[in-house]
């Protein structure tokens, strides 16, 4: 089954879902979508879940979803996003990654400080991961 293929499979389930269960679909059709490459159709689905519902995929709702705003050079909208959830979870299994793409966000926008502490951050989570090292080479570079 293709990314497309796996996003109709949600949709088509979507139309059956309860409440409990319509975030998790959204969100899975979101994911579907972004991996075949198509954005703006992923961020449609993802603006219509409601994050509080995921509580087990919160933190790769967070990824997905700072990602295509990335993409899409929304750097402020994604700060909005991923600022609370580093408070909230500073020790979720994304944290790290997230704080990278936060100190991204933070360096575009010329807050050159904060991105230095959050790649900081990011490094100290974990200095041996990828995004660990990824991390320390971009704080030495700014």
């Amino acid at each position: 089954m293709t990314y497309c293929g796996a996003g109709r499979y949600f949709e088509e389930a979507l139309e059956l879902a309860d409440v409990w269960s319509r975030s998790l679909y959204l969100f899975c059709i979101g994911y579907a979508y972004a991996m075949a490459g198509k954005s703006g159709l992923a961020m449609r689905y993802l603006n219509e879940t409601d994050p509080s519902q995921l509580m087990a995929h919160y933190g790769d709702y967070v990824l997905l979803k700072g990602q295509l705003l990335l993409e899409g050079q929304s750097c402020r909208a994604a700060l909005d996003l991923f600022d609370p959830f580093l408070t909230r979870f500073p020790d979720h299994e994304n944290t790290q990654s997230v704080y990278f793409l936060s100190a991204f966000c933070s360096n575009q926008l010329g807050l050159r400080a904060e991105a230095a502490a959050k790649l900081q951050k990011a490094y100290d989570l974990d200095p041996s991961s990828d995004t660990g090292r990824k991390a320390k080479a971009t704080l030495d570079s700014l």
